[in-house]
């Protein structure tokens, strides 16, 4: 199925206690293309357009790719019913977020020998082949960039960050920092952009958030079914520390810049929502003993950062699923100590 959208935005920013109207984009999705209009607009870091393919979560598994699999190992798959259980597995475990891990409630007795740490591998390599491609009306380049988010494998565009949550990069215990890809910039004599988006093969739900940030299971997200017709309109506020400002201690200004990620135990660069997933991987382990497979599960050295929940585990965290998401809590003390980030932009649909 293709997924069609418009989405007409505008976006606001607060400049010296004044709002200036800023149109940025229009997204027209029967061809699949976004039109950046940035008439009567300031400069502001891009959108990030992170989009989560699967909605119809039977297209993300290659059903082939399984059968395979159970061909190589079939003493783990001995009878009919085990390998349509399986299938259900690779199905809900492509897919799966804390929202929703009493999906995997039909097979909670099964194991198919398998622990939570194989279970990326398996939907990383289990995947079907898919990936959307950007053309763009400027002269920056778009990148689409496949990245693991706590909703599974997504693709997110203009972004400086989603490179560190690639699945190649966790598989190769990869630290490094990687300079980022160039990213659109909004101007007001840049008049009409367009970026053009091909090979949508499904419906998805998208998440917008600003370049230097990553998507987060607790903020608002948006579904579009196939031949769906939407107009989204955004407000966006861009966040900029003063130079004299980054002299200061990270205690002293109460917030921190990318580079700034001593505390990170997953990523070598900083975010508030990177901080927020590290907050839930914590408390998972302290109420069920283990994290999701979303997670990377290796520190800098290569050691181990803890267990990986396998579907009974999956299922514990089922029962503090509120808890995780908001990371708030009238029976036990959650602190994350994660602090904003000193560099940032902000968008929010409108009604």
């Amino acid at each position: 199925m293709d997924q069609l959208i418009d989405d007409n935005s505008k976006i606001y920013q607060d400049s010296k206690a004044e709002q200036l109207e800023r149109p940025i984009f229009e997204l027209i999705t029967n061809v699949h293309m976004f039109v950046i209009n940035f008439s009567r607009t300031s400069s502001i870091h891009g959108v990030v357009y992170l989009m989560n393919r699967g909605l119809h979560f039977t297209e993300r598994i290659d059903a082939a790719m399984v059968d395979d699999y159970i061909k190589m190992f079939p003493h783990r798959f001995p009878t009919e019913e085990e390998k349509k259980d399986f299938h259900y597995f690779m199905d809900v475990i492509s897919t799966v977020t804390y929202e929703n891990f009493d999906r995997l409630n039909p097979i909670r007795n099964r194991t198919f020998g398998i622990t939570g740490g194989d279970y990326l591998d398996l939907i990383a390599n289990m995947s079907s082949a898919y990936k959307p491609e950007v053309s763009s009306g400027t002269i920056a380049k778009m990148y689409i960039q496949e990245t693991i988010t706590e909703m599974g494998i997504c693709f997110s565009t203009n972004s400086k960050i989603s490179v560190y949550n690639d699945y190649n990069y966790w598989r190769k215990n990869r630290w490094d920092l990687i300079k980022p890809n160039s990213t659109v910039y909004v101007h007001q004599l840049d008049g009409e952009i367009y970026a053009q988006l091909i090979n949508l093969s499904s419906a998805y739900e998208v998440y917008f958030h600003g370049a230097t940030e990553v998507p987060d299971i607790s903020k608002q997200r948006y579904s579009f079914g196939a031949f769906d017709y939407t107009t989204v309109e955004l407000l966006g506020l861009e966040i900029l520390t003063s130079d004299n400002a980054k002299d200061l201690t990270v205690s002293q200004r109460q917030c921190r810049f990318t580079h700034e990620s001593e505390i990170m135990r997953t990523s070598p660069i900083y975010s508030a929502n990177l901080c927020h997933r590290e907050c839930r991987m914590a408390l998972a382990t302290r109420m069920c003993g283990c994290f999701p497979h979303f997670y990377r599960n290796k520190g800098r050295h290569g050691e181990k950062l803890g267990n990986v929940c396998d579907i009974q585990g999956l299922l514990c965290l089922m029962t503090i699923k509120d808890e995780l998401i908001t990371l708030k809590s009238n029976k036990m003390k959650i602190n994350c100590n994660c602090l904003a980030n000193c560099d940032d932009s902000n968008f929010f649909v409108q009604d």
